[in-house]
Protein backbone atom coordinates (compact mmCIF):
# COMPACT_ATOMS: atom_id res chain seq x y z
CA UNK A 1 0.00 0.00 0.00
CA UNK A 2 1.53 3.15 -0.87
CA UNK A 3 1.73 5.34 2.42
CA UNK A 4 0.70 8.69 1.09
CA UNK A 5 -2.75 7.37 0.19
CA UNK A 6 -4.73 8.73 3.32
CA UNK A 7 -8.15 8.68 4.49
CA UNK A 8 -9.43 12.24 5.78
CA UNK A 9 -11.47 12.19 8.98
CA UNK A 10 -12.01 15.58 9.12
CA UNK A 11 -10.10 18.66 8.31
CA UNK A 12 -6.35 17.99 9.80
CA UNK A 13 -6.98 14.44 10.57
CA UNK A 14 -5.85 11.38 8.51
CA UNK A 15 -5.73 8.03 8.97
CA UNK A 16 -3.36 5.65 7.26
CA UNK A 17 -3.85 2.62 5.31
CA UNK A 18 -3.87 -0.54 7.88
CA UNK A 19 -0.50 -2.21 8.59
CA UNK A 20 -0.42 -5.29 6.65
CA UNK A 21 1.79 -8.45 7.47
CA UNK A 22 3.84 -8.24 4.49
CA UNK A 23 6.01 -5.77 3.05
CA UNK A 24 8.32 -3.62 4.65
CA UNK A 25 6.23 -1.10 6.77
CA UNK A 26 6.26 -1.38 10.63
CA UNK A 27 3.47 0.96 12.48
CA UNK A 28 4.45 1.31 16.31
CA UNK A 29 2.77 3.00 19.08
CA UNK A 30 6.02 3.89 20.85
CA UNK A 31 9.04 1.65 21.28
CA UNK A 32 10.09 2.54 25.04
CA UNK A 33 11.85 0.72 27.38
CA UNK A 34 10.50 -3.14 26.25
CA UNK A 35 11.25 -6.43 28.48
CA UNK A 36 13.94 -8.73 27.13
CA UNK A 37 11.05 -10.97 25.40
CA UNK A 38 9.37 -8.05 23.80
CA UNK A 39 13.20 -7.16 22.62
CA UNK A 40 13.11 -10.53 21.08
CA UNK A 41 9.74 -10.30 19.43
CA UNK A 42 10.76 -6.79 18.00
CA UNK A 43 14.27 -7.85 16.54
CA UNK A 44 12.28 -10.98 14.86
CA UNK A 45 9.49 -8.26 13.40
CA UNK A 46 12.43 -6.10 12.22
CA UNK A 47 14.55 -8.88 10.55
CA UNK A 48 11.16 -10.10 8.71
CA UNK A 49 10.44 -6.18 8.02
CA UNK A 50 14.11 -6.38 6.65
CA UNK A 51 13.99 -9.51 4.68
CA UNK A 52 10.99 -8.36 2.97
CA UNK A 53 11.87 -4.92 2.28
CA UNK A 54 15.29 -6.55 0.73
CA UNK A 55 16.98 -4.74 3.19
CA UNK A 56 14.98 -1.91 4.25
CA UNK A 57 12.47 -1.30 6.28
CA UNK A 58 10.02 1.68 8.04
CA UNK A 59 9.03 1.99 10.95
CA UNK A 60 6.18 4.93 11.18
CA UNK A 61 6.03 5.79 15.02
CA UNK A 62 3.05 6.97 16.77
CA UNK A 63 0.40 5.10 14.26
CA UNK A 64 -1.62 2.55 15.66
CA UNK A 65 -2.03 -0.68 13.39
CA UNK A 66 -5.49 0.26 12.11
CA UNK A 67 -3.55 3.42 10.79
CA UNK A 68 -4.94 6.00 12.94
CA UNK A 69 -2.56 8.39 13.59
CA UNK A 70 -1.85 8.68 17.81
CA UNK A 71 1.66 10.74 17.78
CA UNK A 72 3.69 10.90 20.52
CA UNK A 73 4.95 13.06 22.86
CA UNK A 74 8.38 14.59 22.60
CA UNK A 75 9.76 12.74 25.49
CA UNK A 76 8.29 9.35 23.85
CA UNK A 77 9.83 10.22 20.79
CA UNK A 78 13.15 10.48 22.22
CA UNK A 79 12.83 7.03 24.20
CA UNK A 80 11.67 5.34 21.54
CA UNK A 81 14.77 6.38 19.42
CA UNK A 82 17.38 7.06 21.20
Amino acid sequence: ADLRTRIMLEPGVCLLPAEVEVGCVEYKLKLIDPSASRLEQLVTQLKYRLAEGAGRATYLLGVRDDGTLHGLAPAEMDESVG
